[in-house]
């Protein structure tokens, strides 16, 4: 009903759109300015990206005019339809603000083209001076991390007859340690997988030069991790405990409660080493009931020292190699298998 209803009613976007490098204009003037004023520019020089859209106002007044309120939450958020209000410039707020959305989705014409993302997963809020400020959904979210954008500045305003937005995508840039960056250059262990791995994930969407402060900020909590990792022995156990802060435990408590064993998949997140064991200290009826699958690491000597940590804190390891057989035969014990899903896949 919504796309039928659309096609008539609903502002065309225009065909205006822009990815220009290095643009320099943002500003924080609200829709809500008076008609013909100009909004007051902010520098923004490190912008990546840049969209712009306009929309007639009469198109706006056709919607609000024939459109029933379900189809209207589908367009614009909650806070979108209070903040126009009631009155004579609510259809000029409102198009200055599905302008706003129509110019966001021109910052990803790859997305966009692939059914990916739509305008609704943007809206436009007020900050705590007034100032619009985009909202994203979680798609939009997703797709601003995956394209290591910060955010999205916006300047939106109008006339008698039209609204207009300007959004720029602010990148985000990795913070790195100085220790990151001398391992980088002068322990460059696993350099190449790393770039690649990264390569892999954010592709052409992210430049070079982020890219490789990702993998030296890699490297920065890899030291990090070690320090930590050092540091740990020499804690009380009530420290261990204090440490860290586990979540969750009645959801697991309630699925080892069937009798089925628990498959556990996750990632290597933070201090992974360290959080395990320092959990595991606030919870000692799981003792040898959780199963570790682990990809041996190099060099021998430290992998010797964090399997041996691991069984002397109650926790089972299994080799990732010909494990099938052991994972099977603890899940029918009715105990945990704990399986990092970002192992190398390969033999």
């Amino acid at each position: 009903m919504l796309r039928s209803f659309s096609a008539a009613v609903l502002p065309e976007p225009t065909r205006r759109s822009s990815s220009a490098r290095g643009s320099s204009v943002a500003d924080a003037a609200d829709a809500e300015s008076a008609a013909g004023e100009a909004p007051g520019a902010a520098v923004a020089p490190d912008a990546s990206r840049c969209g712009i859209d306009s929309v007639e106002i009469s198109r706006i007044e056709r919607l609000l005019s024939e459109a029933p309120a379900e189809a209207l939450s589908k367009i614009f958020s909650a806070q979108e339809l209070a903040d126009s209000g009631s009155g004579p410039g609510r259809a000029a707020s409102l198009a200055a603000r599905f302008a706003a959305k129509e110019a966001c989705v021109k910052l990803f014409p790859r997305e966009l083209a692939l059914g990916q993302i739509d305008p609704a997963e943007f809206s436009v809020a007020r900050d705590a001076y007034g100032a619009p400020q985009i909202v994203c959904g979680a798609k939009a979210q997703a797709l601003l991390d995956r394209h290591r954008i910060r955010t999205i500045a916006v300047s939106l305003t109008h006339d008698r007859s039209s609204a207009s937005a300007v959004v720029l995508a602010i990148p985000a840039y990795a913070e790195v340690p100085l220790a990151g960056k001398v391992l980088y250059h002068v322990l460059p262990l696993r350099r190449t997988v790393i770039m690649d791995n990264l390569r892999r994930v954010f592709g052409a969407a992210v430049p070079a030069t982020e890219i490789e402060r990702l993998a030296q900020a890699h490297y920065g909590h890899l030291w990090r991790l070690f320090g930590e990792f050092l540091r740990f022995r020499w804690m009380s156990a009530a420290r261990r405990a204090a440490w860290v802060q586990v979540q969750g435990v009645e959801t697991l408590a309630s699925a080892l409660d069937r009798g089925k064993g628990v498959l556990i998949l996750t990632g290597h997140f933070g201090s992974f080493e360290v959080a395990t064991v320092a959990g595991l200290c606030s919870f000692p009826q799981m003792h040898g009931r959780i199963h570790f699958v682990r990809r041996a690491i190099k060099p021998q000597w430290l992998d010797a020292l964090v399997t041996r940590r691991f069984r002397r804190a109650g926790f089972g390891v299994m080799a990732k190699r010909g494990s099938l057989d052991a994972i099977l035969e603890r899940l029918a014990a009715g105990d945990m298998v704990v399986f990092p899903f970002d192992q190398h896949a390969g033999p």
